[in-house]
């Protein structure tokens, strides 16, 4: 998409050269340009690569699309070349335009990252809660090993009391 802006942009900018001669108003002549532009031609080609990831079953690429093809027309947006009369809400306009043009999108893009963000949370908790019991299960095997060297004949009744006494989940294996 990066290629496709960039060739874009040039085209644009090619326009506001030749808006810039011939309106007397060139500013007011490329937001509509640009906005008709940005309507079919740019959303057109994002929407479908948009859907043809949508459709795929990687869900971290169709995330990194969505964003990738936003941040692709805002940077369309932010170099294009302005008209001579052009003033700072030219820029401001487009941006607003291209928002609006984004929002059916944002409502899925949201949903998919939430359960994606979720589920790879839920795997780090699930690793650490492995980790942490794999840990304290050795932890538990080491000091009644070392409770048998000290004393072999009540090692497994000091266990037992200890077991007993403390809220740790301290298993017998």
């Amino acid at each position: 998409m990066q290629e496709y802006v960039d060739r874009l942009m040039g085209q644009l900018d090619g326009q506001t050269l030749i808006a810039d001669r011939v309106f007397p108003s060139p500013a007011q002549a490329m937001l509509a340009f640009t906005k008709q532009v940005l309507s079919t031609v740019v959303m057109d080609y994002a929407t479908s690569l948009i859907d043809k990831t949508r459709q795929g079953s990687e869900t971290d690429v169709y995330l990194k699309t969505v964003v990738g093809t936003y941040h692709q027309c805002q940077r369309l947006i932010l170099y294009l070349n302005k008209p001579k009369d052009a003033t700072k809400e030219f820029q401001n306009e487009l941006a607003v335009y291209l928002d609006a043009l984004y929002e059916p999108h944002i409502e899925s893009y949201l949903r998919v990252e939430s359960d994606y963000y979720r589920k790879c949370c839920d795997s780090v908790v699930d690793s650490w809660k492995k980790k942490v019991t794999e840990i304290w299960d050795s932890l538990i095997r080491r000091f009644k090993m070392k409770l048998m060297t000290l004393n072999p004949r009540y090692a497994d009744t000091l266990f037992e009391k200890m077991t007993k006494q403390t809220s740790l989940p301290l298993s017998r294996k």
